[in-house]
């Protein structure tokens, strides 16, 4: 992204205090199949409960054997959502037969909800997947607005303003799959796939508002602009504690310019 001051139409986001959140409808599952016919599902027996659950399938046949173990645990607070899932497939080969042999699973956190208050919305993670065998996925939309999306095995960092009562939906998930046919040969074929991740939900003290005066403006901006062009808060020309950091990672960089300029845009503070 461009760093000059022309590629600038800024905003920013604080210091925050925990808020609460509104669950809406809680589309958590983990499967386990095979291709002879087993099949274990299963959902939170208690909507919106930590959900800690392991299923899975194993077939074997003097033919060869396929199976798959699919694991997940995750938990809803006030201010935090956070779980991890994981799918490990497998089939294998022994005698010449026509049979498929094939093992897959599903582990996937799907949850709609509401912020309480504005603020923001910190969605950190990992996602990781044997390749061409696995399907993982990190989302997070604002009603029918796709805010974040990765589908690529791979750490995330992901934060965005949030809108009191507004709709979001948080959905990160993994899949995996083995499948085999006799080839001639004895085989074996394995697939694993993972996910990892916490959302911290907080409300946001207009951070934006630089100069502490209920807006979002020109002000701001001229602290924010010069902050962004020096980059490093060790330098030791940027304004001591590096106010426009707004991601606090030691640096005013692209990352704090997506976060200034909804703010900016927005003017007022909520």
């Amino acid at each position: 992204m461009d760093r000059s001051l022309a590629a600038l139409c800024l905003l920013s986001l604080s210091s925050s205090a925990l808020a609460g959140v509104t669950y809406i409808t809680d589309g958590r599952f983990v499967q386990a199949v095979n291709s002879f016919g087993q099949n274990a599902a299963h959902t939170p027996p208690v909507a919106f409960a930590p959900f800690n659950d392991t299923v899975q399938t194993t077939t074997v046949m003097s033919e060869g054997s396929c199976g798959s173990v699919s694991k997940h645990d995750s938990q809803l607070g006030t201010d935090q959502m956070s779980g991890t899932g994981s799918v490990n497939a497998n089939a294998a080969t022994l005698a010449s037969s026509p049979l498929v042999f094939a093992g897959s699973g599903t582990s996937r956190f799907e949850v709609v909800f509401k912020p309480d208050a504005s603020g923001n919305i910190r969605l950190v993670g990992e996602l990781t997947g044997t390749a061409g065998k696995s399907t993982l996925r990190a989302e997070l939309k604002l009603g029918a607005n796709v805010l974040f999306s990765k589908t690529t095995s791979g750490t995330f960092d992901f934060q965005t303003i949030s809108f009191a009562d507004a709709e979001y939906k948080l959905t990160v998930s993994c899949a995996a799959n083995s499948l085999l046919m006799w080839s001639g040969a004895p085989a074996n074929a394995a697939s694993s796939a993972s996910f990892s991740f916490t959302a911290d939900i907080s409300v946001g003290t207009c951070t934006g508002d630089l100069n502490d005066d209920g807006f979002v403006d020109d002000l701001d901006f001229a602290i924010f602009a010069p902050a962004y062009n020096i980059l490093d808060c060790a330098d030791p020309t940027m304004p001591a504690g590096c106010p426009s950091d707004l991601n606090d990672d030691g640096l005013v960089d692209d990352l704090d310019f997506t976060l200034f300029a909804p703010a900016y845009d927005a003017l007022v503070c909520p």
